[in-house]
């Protein structure tokens, strides 16, 4: 803001200058070709103030990390309701008499960052092929792990009949910074008198993370995805992760669950994660969940279509109804295998 009155102040007085200086009375072509170009001027500085205006004031979209100006405007007015236990849900009751219950347990991908009604998350498309019978928890929190997963549900007020476990692939950070693994950081932070752009121009903010991060789904950055495949390659990081995911199936028993899991690949990169998502689903099976891997159905399809948008690579509206119709035909299944408990 101050960088922008400053340059108003600059603007003006260069006005003042050509007006009612010496130019007038002494050098009247001169002066009349600068009122010319102050015109032009003016009129792009009108579009860019309407243009900073509107990006400031209106605009809004999600990003994947909350950086932009437009991803703080977002988050700011979508990310409702959020209940007393600080999930994007509404207040926790326990189920009706003979209903059904299930808690739907990950990050922001359960939580349903970039999608604006929390209606249209897979967890409530889910809820609503399942019917009345039964009631559905949305227990996750942007940027939690498999350890932060095991003590929400450990804590969480009801014991739901089923769990299922949402695994995205940034899910093994914990035990990679344990084990002080190098994971590389690959968004690009502005920085310099770039980075006081971005702070004091919505307009500038806009355009500058089109070019930094417009590129970034084209099979993600190179040095995040080495350091990503390395962990999950790194026996020391494996073995911690593994135990992380055991103590999680053992909070499920606890709750007295029937456990399931879905795990997502890397939407902007689903071919080259799929070996990775491939390992998870194996050990997640072995620990005893029923899991779905998502990877094999996903390969081969556009990532415009499977992403929010060029900023934002969680699932996609469509992607969100078609896991979760795909998820309550996996509930009803196993109501049917199991009866009741």
């Amino acid at each position: 803001m101050a960088l922008t009155i400053v340059c108003a102040l600059a603007f003006l007085c260069l006005h003042a200058a050509v007006l009612a200086g010496p130019l007038k009375r002494r050098m009247p072509r001169l002066r009349g070709a600068i009122l010319s170009v102050l015109l032009v001027a003016d009129s792009l500085l009108a579009g860019v103030l309407a243009m900073e205006v509107y990006f400031r004031a209106v605009h809004d979209q999600s990003d994947g990390f909350a950086l932009t100006w437009a991803g703080k405007a977002w988050m700011a007015r979508h990310w409702k309701p959020v209940n007393s236990l600080g999930y994007r849900d509404a207040e926790v009751t326990p189920p009706a008499p003979g209903q059904r219950s299930v808690a739907f347990l990950g990050d922001s991908f359960v939580a349903g960052h970039g999608v604006e009604r929390p209606e249209d998350r897979f967890t409530d498309v889910a809820a609503r092929a399942l019917g009345p019978g039964w009631k559905v928890y949305n227990l996750a929190r942007n940027g939690w792990d498999s350890v932060d997963e095991a003590k929400g549900l450990r804590a969480f007020p009801v014991a739901p009949e089923a769990v299922v476990l949402v695994y995205y692939l940034n899910d093994i950070f914990n035990a990679a910074a344990k084990a002080d693994y190098p994971l590389t950081f690959s968004v690009n932070l502005p920085r310099g008198f770039t980075k006081t752009l971005t702070e004091n121009s919505a307009l500038f903010d806009f355009v500058y993370w089109r070019f930094a991060r417009g590129g970034n789904l084209a099979g993600g950055a190179s040095t995040f995805w080495d350091s990503l495949k390395g962990a999950y390659a790194d026996p020391k990081v494996w073995g911690a992760h593994a135990a992380e995911l055991a103590d999680l199936a053992q909070a499920v028993r606890e709750r007295g669950a029937k456990p399931l899991a879905v795990v997502f690949p890397m939407l902007q990169a689903v071919d080259a994660s799929a070996p990775l998502t491939a390992k998870v689903a194996e050990q997640l099976t072995a620990l005893g969940f029923e899991t779905v891997d998502l990877a094999p159905v996903l390969r081969g399809r556009p990532v415009p279509g499977l992403v929010v948008n060029a900023l934002d690579a969680h699932p996609s509206l469509a992607l969100h109804r078609e896991v979760g119709e795909m998820l309550a035909a996996k509930l009803k299944a196993v109501q049917e295998g199991h009866g009741d408990r």
